[in-house]
């Protein structure tokens, strides 16, 4: 009997750039899995991690956009929920 055996290794979402347009920061992600809940969360210290955004992707790269006025220097990341 054939047992197949398929493993597949997760793809992780890559920063494709920051760009800063007047007082709105935009960071390129690509590598999202279509139809997938990523969440943008932020931090001020790396230690605690809020989520501030949630996007579901219809392409696998998008934009996220962050507001500076309602958001003071924070650490971002991408956290996707499978």
């Amino acid at each position: 009997a054939f047992a197949a055996n398929f493993q597949f290794a997760p793809v992780l979402p890559l920063l494709t750039g920051v760009e800063i347009r007047t007082n709105t920061v935009v960071i390129g992600v690509t590598n999202l899995t279509m139809g997938v809940t990523n969440f943008a969360e932020k931090s001020s210290d790396l230690k605690s991690w809020q989520p501030f955004q949630s996007l579901v992707p219809g392409d696998t790269a998008t934009n996220l956009i962050v507001d500076t006025h309602a958001a003071p220097a924070a650490f971002y990341r991408i956290k996707a929920v499978r």
